[in-house]
């Protein structure tokens, strides 16, 4: 199924939490390469809300959503080392399996870069599962 609609990117807020805490219920039940399955994290709305309160505005971490008709459909974040590694950054991103191939996933993996760069992060790192290295396209 090719999939043609617009998406929007937009920076998580508390607001977001609930269908964040959704969306990461199906996307841990859609494959094995994520810390956690079809349960999702084991967070209460109200904790995720905290959680995204303290990322609003921070250079030090960030995650965007990606949305076609208000359907989550990806994440992408950013979250800075603490202490003597704090010029690295841990770089997560992840996508609903029904809109692979739509581009919303070479967009957020550039956005998250360039933010990196502005915040003066000097490596990113990313783990990647093994048969997933051909599907990805790092800037």
């Amino acid at each position: 199924m090719e999939k043609k609609n617009a998406f929007t990117i937009t920076r998580a807020r508390p607001e977001d939490a609930a269908a964040l805490l959704d969306y990461l219920k199906i996307v841990g039940g859609e494959t094995d390469n994520l810390s956690f399955g079809a349960e999702g994290v084991p967070l209460a709305p109200e904790e995720e809300q905290a959680y995204l309160r303290t990322q609003v505005d921070s250079p030090d971490h960030v995650q965007y959503l990606a949305r076609v008709d208000g359907e989550l459909i990806r994440t992408a974040s950013l979250n800075r080392k603490p202490g003597r590694m704090r010029h690295r950054g841990v770089f997560g991103i992840n996508l609903k399996r029904a809109w692979w191939g739509c581009g919303a996933a070479s967009a957020l993996t550039e956005a998250v870069p360039c933010l990196s760069r502005e915040n003066g992060f000097a490596h990113l790192e990313i783990e990647v599962a093994q048969g997933q290295c051909p599907r990805y396209r790092l800037v």
